[in-house]
Order: C-alpha cells, then structure tokens, then sequence
C-alpha cells in the first residue's frame, strides 16, 4: 500500500537492483528526518508524489540528515538501469 513513498517514480515499467537501491534511500531519509517530503500529499497523490520525486534537490531530500546521503543518491540516480552497483561502496554508506 505504501510502496509510492519507497519506490523510485522511474521504475512503473520495469524494476531492477537500482530501484532497490533508490528506495532504500528514501527509507534512510525516512529514518534520519521522521518523514518524507510528499508524506503529506491528499489530491492527486501519485502524480504529485512522482512530480517530486523527479523535481526535488537532493540537497533539499537529504535536509537534517547525514551529509553521506546527498552521495548516496548522487551515486544510485547516476547508474543506468544495466549498470552493475559497486555494493563495496554503498555498504560504506552503513557505517
């Protein structure tokens, strides 16, 4: 029911390893801040939640969190769908 706060916009056609990726991300955010930007969204609810998913700043995402989230991001949203994830380097975003 709640999978729209998690999952990437992008990935309605078809899901991978990345979309994974994203989301955990957003549950990071989650974690850190207690809430996500469009938590609070009523009319429209899944137009807008993409809308600003596609639109938001990762500064603005990753605002009263660590900073190593803005890099975590940075690094999910710049593979392709095909690119294989340098998970050595995201379990560092762990510690």
């Amino acid at each position: 029911r709640h999978t729209r706060y998690w999952r990437d916009w992008s990935s309605d056609v078809c899901s991978s390893d990345l979309d994974d990726i994203i989301s955990l991300g957003y549950v990071l955010v989650f974690l850190q801040r207690k809430r996500l930007p469009w938590q609070n969204i009523q009319k429209d609810r899944f137009k807008k939640i993409g809308e600003m998913k596609l639109n938001i700043s990762f500064k603005e995402l990753c605002k009263d969190t660590v900073p190593e989230l803005i890099q975590y991001f940075e690094y999910s949203y710049g593979l392709g769908f095909l690119d294989e994830p340098d998970y050595d380097y995201l379990v560092t975003f762990a510690h």
